[in-house]
């Protein structure tokens, strides 16, 4: 399903210049317009554990590098492992003892394997195998702090100007205040010819010139595969690398992030999602308001010669729409309707964050014939499937264009001709604009006339395959 809907035969070109597929889109209902990507802001509200679902804070996260204090990863097939227990007697006169202990239940890898010792809680702090080359990291890591800060005192130091004898000036530009509280306190006061930001010394890399050889068995000796690490368990601890299956130690579970998306022309929230749930109070994407376009049946595309194609639209709204269509102009394909406005309504956000749209460049290989005029399609039913009453014609549509129409979805007839020059195997590319009937439901300041129908233009692009 997932290579069905992702196959990029159909694509929408957004007001960036970008070409996406439709579930890769969000609908903005201020600006009625497409957003993608490169179109919106991302703000991460919270960071949480996807098994426990416990929130951190963006300042505990990377305290704790971004991990899970809880939860383990298996450390062969990357599943969550599971505690276990088990009681042992240790002396004869005295109660079993508990004791846990790690269990994957998907590869059957057991915490046994690396010799990590059994825990008496099942929360208990389990060891994760620490990185020999720690204290070389963070004195390299204070060294070029160091360097950092002593390169910003200079380069503040050669744009200081020298406007008198000011004492507001020095007061807050050198900080006096600070350095008087220093003296008052008994520490040494800060060097202002820049020699008080000394930089740690450490020790620079030597370069070992004697290399142990190979032994005489290493091409030899029978190598078991099962027994030796893959490249994906190797790069999932790249501080450790362990060769051997047997020295694979649990990894801590990786936060990830619920973020939200905001327009930049208007600053509303595209994608906003809940705190404490998987749910979403904000989900605008165009899935759920552009008619879906798809392939239903296209004859052999044959240069210089008219075929059929035959594209199903299906309306995902809770409205009826309506669509027209027109030919793609290449020489206006660049013209960006930025922002959509309603009839009497002004434009309140100037479009200040919006990036620079990319420029659309599109070689059309061939010329289509759309239909004519206004087609209606009807809303979404979702007890339509199981109901076979609403498969009679009823809005008298042209059999030239229309060739079925059942519930939400009808079919439409349309005509393409490749070029004479298109090289055989290669893929035909065509276009057309799409304008589908939107009604605008939301409160606007201005104009409190609603609801109002706007007609959105989506520039379609095909790419027909070519066998001839």
């Amino acid at each position: 399903m997932a290579s069905y809907m992702f196959q990029k035969t159909i694509t929408s070109i957004c007001t960036c210049g970008l070409q996406k597929l439709l579930p890769d889109l969000f609908f903005c209902r201020h600006c009625i317009t497409l957003r993608c990507d490169f179109c919106v802001s991302h703000e991460i509200d919270t960071t949480y554990c996807p098994h426990c679902f416990e929130n951190l804070s963006s300042t505990e996260a990377k305290h704790k590098k971004n991990r899970c204090a809880t939860c383990l990863e298996c450390p062969r097939c990357f599943n969550t492992l599971t505690t276990r227990l088990y009681s042992r007697t240790l002396e004869p006169k005295k109660p079993p003892q508990k004791m846990y202990y790690l269990l994957c239940l998907f590869c059957n890898w057991r915490s046994h394997e690396p010799n990590i010792p059994d825990q008496p809680t099942s929360s208990g702090n389990w060891p994760v195998n620490k990185n020999p080359n720690d204290g070389r990291i963070l004195d390299l890591i204070n060294y070029y702090k160091s360097v950092s800060l002593k390169e910003v005192f200079d380069k503040q130091k050669r744009n200081t100007k020298h406007y008198g004898r000011n004492y507001m000036h020095f007061l807050e530009k050198f900080g006096l205040n600070a350095m008087m509280a220093r003296k008052k306190v008994g520490f040494p006061n800060f060097h202002t010819d820049g020699t008080g930001f000394s930089t740690s010394e450490i020790s620079p890399a030597e370069a070992i010139e004697n290399v142990p050889e190979l032994s005489a068995n290493t091409f030899e000796d029978i190598i078991d595969l099962k027994q030796i690490s893959t490249l994906e368990q190797r790069f999932a601890t790249p501080e450790l690398q362990a060769e051997n299956t047997d020295d694979l130690f649990p990894i801590r579970k990786h936060l990830r992030v619920k973020h939200s998306l905001r327009c930049r022309v208007c600053e509303h929230n595209v994608v906003k999602p809940e705190y404490n749930a998987v749910k979403f109070k904000i989900k605008h994407l165009a899935y759920y308001y552009v008619p879906e376009i798809k392939i239903i049946k296209c004859e052999p595309l044959k240069a210089g010669k008219w075929s059929s194609l035959i594209l199903k639209l299906c309306n995902p709204a809770q409205a009826s729409t309506a669509v027209c269509f027109e030919k793609l102009d290449l020489n206006a394909i660049n013209i960006i309707r930025e922002p959509r406005q309603l009839e009497g309504e002004d434009l309140i956000a100037t479009p200040k964050q919006l990036p620079d749209p990319i420029p659309i460049v599109l070689e059309l290989q061939g010329d289509i014939r759309v239909p004519e005029g206004e087609i209606k399609i009807a809303a979404r039913d979702d007890t339509a499937e199981y109901d076979d009453t609403n498969e009679v014609n009823t809005d008298n549509d042209d059999p030239k264009y229309v060739y079925w129409r059942k519930g939400n979805k009808v079919a439409l007839k349309f005509e393409v001709k490749p070029y004479e020059n298109v090289k055989i195997n290669e893929n035909v590319q065509l276009g057309f604009i799409m304008h589908f009937m939107y009604s605008d439901t939301m409160i606007h300041v201005i104009n409190p006339k609603q609801p109002q129908t706007v007609l959105v233009p989506i520039k379609i692009v095909l790419n027909l395959p070519n066998s001839f």
